[in-house]
């Protein structure tokens, strides 16, 4: 082990040697000094820690709480980029929606799977056309079209 961490040392001493002297400028001369270092360090300690080496964990194991919150945001964001497109897609076929709310679920695979559209259109004759065109582009999902308040 200390045989191993002694040569490692040597060799790398060596090399770092010789790049030193072809740096172009004292200041990269320290910048490649100062990453030399972090190498030789990690590399005389390797031997000391084990074949498994360091291992570091961000989160508790036993709990998955921040992994549900990313599962959470991941679900939030693609809810709202399907809006997006279902936005524009009326859009572009002369309906003007005012919101469009979307539920999606993650699959295992991580596709997606829209569960639920619920629009709100700016005039009660649009909602037939708006409710076709949305059950074209989402398949099973539910749809949900309704007029403004107060129309």
């Amino acid at each position: 082990m200390f045989k191993t961490a002694a040569a490692a040392a040597c060799f790398l001493g060596l090399v770092f040697c010789m790049l030193e002297k072809l740096a172009p400028t004292e200041k990269y001369g320290k910048q490649l000094n100062l990453i030399f270092s972090l190498v030789l360090a990690l590399t005389v300690l390797q031997p000391f820690l084990g074949e498994d080496g360091v291992e570091i964990t961000l989160f508790d194991e036993n709990t998955s709480e921040p992994l549900e919150e990313i599962d959470l945001q991941i679900e939030y964001m693609a809810a709202e980029n399907v809006s997006d497109v279902l936005m524009d897609y009326l859009m572009e076929n002369g309906i003007n929606p005012i919101k469009i709310s979307t539920e999606i679920n993650n699959l295992e695979d991580g596709s997606i799977f829209i569960s639920e559209v619920a629009v709100t259109v700016e005039d009660e004759s649009s909602i037939p056309a708006a409710r076709e065109l949305l059950e074209n582009a989402v398949g099973d999902a539910q749809v949900e079209v309704e007029a403004e308040a107060g129309e």
